[in-house]
C-alpha cells in the first residue's frame, strides 16, 4: 500500500510522544514493504528530507501565528494550510493523521481526489478545550465528520471522546519499539527515581513528585531523583524549592536522544508519572520495556497500563503523601529480581509486533 502519515509537527523540530510514535509507525510500515511518506510543517523553508528510519518527509512552511482574540490563528492551526497544500500531490491509498488540524487539512487538500483517512487522537481533551477557539472547533468538526476511522489510544480516551463530543471511536493503542529498551539493568547503591514528564506542563504534576521527594528520602535516604525533560528551566525551578539535602540528591537531564533515554530507563530503579488526563502514557510502556517498574496516578488511562503490585503501584493525584508511599512501595518492588522480567513481559502487548498488524489490517480494510 501507499500510506501517507500527517502530523502538525515531526522530528527533528519537535520530539514528544506523538512525534516519536509517528516516526516509529512510519519505520514499521516501511519495514513491511509499504511505500510511506510523512507530511508535516516547519517554521523554516519548505523542504523534503529523509528521517532516521529512511522514510521521506515533506515539510511545508507554516509561518508565524497571527491575529488576536478568539479568532487568532495560533501555531498549530497554522500547520493546516501547508499540510493541505502538500497532501494534494501525495500518492496514498490511505492516510493516518495525528491531530484534528492535520486531518482537516487532509480532507480539504484532497477535495476532488479524496483519500480515506484515519484520525489517531493523541489526547483525551474535554470539550471546554475548544471553547473560545472557533478555528479549532471548525477543524475538529471537519476532521471528524470526514474520517473513515477514528482511533483512541485507550478505553479512557475512547470514553472521554464519546462523553464530551458524542464521537464514537475504536480503541487502538500505539506501538512501542521495545527492542530499544533491551539490555542489562544497572544496579546502583543509590536507586534512581526517574521522571520523564514535561516539567513545565501543569497537567503533568511534576511539582507533586518534587514535593514528595523529601518524604521518600526520610524512608530511603540513599535514593536520588532525576527529572529528564526538555524544559530544563522549569525543572530547575521546581527543584529550587527543595531543602539543601534533597536538592543535593536531585538532578535534571535534558537534550537526550532516544537511545540515551532508553539507557536512563534501564539505569533507573523506577519511573514516576504523576500526571492526570493521560490518554495513554508512552513513558510507562517505555519504562516497563526496560524492566523498570512504575508509580503512576490512578487517573486517566494510566491504570490500564499497570498491574498493581506486579509492575508498579497507583496513587491518587494532588497528594504528595500518597506519591511518596507509592514510590517507596515501587522501590521495594524494584528490589525483587523477578520484577525486571515481569515488566518486560507486560510491555510486549504494546510492541509493534502486536500492534502493527492491527493498524496495517485497518488500512487494508479501508483500501479494499
Amino acid at each position: 500500500m501507499d500510506i501517507g502519515l500527517t502530523s502538525p509537527y515531526a522530528h527533528p523540530h519537535v520530539h514528544r510522544g506523538t512525534e516519536r510514535y509517528l516516526h516509529e509507525l512510519a519505520a514499521w510500515l516501511a519495514s513491511r514493504s509499504h511505500a510511506v511518506e510523512i507530511v508535516t510543517s516547519t517554521r523554516g523553508p519548505s523542504t523534503r528530507a529523509v528521517d532516521e528510519g529512511g522514510v521521506p518527509v515533506s515539510y511545508g512552511h507554516r509561518g508565524p501565528p497571527r491575529g488576536r482574540g478568539s479568532w487568532a490563528i495560533d501555531d498549530i492551526v497554522r500547520t493546516g494550510p501547508p499540510i493541505a497544500r502538500r497532501v494534494r500531490s501525495l500518492t496514498a491509498d490511505v492516510v493516518q493523521s495525528h491531530h484534528y488540524v492535520d486531518a482537516a487539512a487532509v480532507r480539504l487538500g484532497r477535495l476532488g481526489q479524496p483519500v480515506p483517512y484515519v484520525i489517531w487522537m493523541p489526547g483525551a481533551a474535554p470539550r471546554s478545550l475548544l471553547r473560545g477557539k472557533p478555528w479549532h472547533r471548525r477543524a475538529f468538526q471537519l476532521a471528524v465528520n470526514g474520517a473513515a476511522r477514528i482511533h483512541s489510544l485507550s478505553e479512557y480516551a475512547k470514553r472521554v471522546l464519546l462523553e464530551e463530543f458524542g464521537v464514537e471511536s475504536d480503541h487502538v493503542p500505539p506501538g512501542v519499539d521495545t527492542r530499544r529498551y533491551e539490555g542489562p539493568k544497572t544496579v546502583d547503591e543509590s536507586p534512581m527515581i526517574l521522571c520523564t514528564a514535561a516539567a513545565g506542563e501543569s497537567r503533568k504534576r511534576v511539582d507533586q513528585l518534587v514535593q514528595a521527594f523529601p518524604k521518600v528520602l526520610a524512608d530511603r535516604p540513599t535514593c536520588r531523583l532525576v527529572l529528564a525533560t526538555a524544559d530544563r528551566a522549569a525543572a530547575e525551578r521546581l527543584l529550587g524549592g527543595l531543602d539543601d539535602e534533597a536538592r543535593g540528591r536531585a538532578a535534571v537531564r535534558s537534550g537526550l536522544d532516544a537511545d540515551e533515554l532508553a539507557g536512563l530507563y534501564r539505569e533507573a530503579a523506577m519511573t514516576v508519572l504523576p500526571s492526570i488526563r493521560e490518554a495513554f502514557g508512552l513513558v510507562v510502556v517505555e519504562s516497563l520495556a526496560a524492566g523498570t517498574p512504575v508509580a503512576v496516578t490512578d487517573h486517566g488511562a494510566l491504570p490500564e497500563l499497570v498491574d498493581e503490585g506486579s509492575t508498579g503501584f497507583l496513587f491518587g493525584p494532588e497528594d504528595p503523601d500518597a506519591v511518596a508511599r507509592a514510590i517507596v512501595a515501587t522501590l521495594d518492588l524494584a528490589d525483587d529480581p523477578a520484577t525486571v522480567a515481569r515488566c518486560r513481559a507486560a510491555a510486549q502487548r504494546w510492541d509493534w509486533a502486536e500492534v502493527g498488524p492491527t493498524i496495517e489490517g485497518i488500512y487494508g480494510q479501508l483500501v479494499r
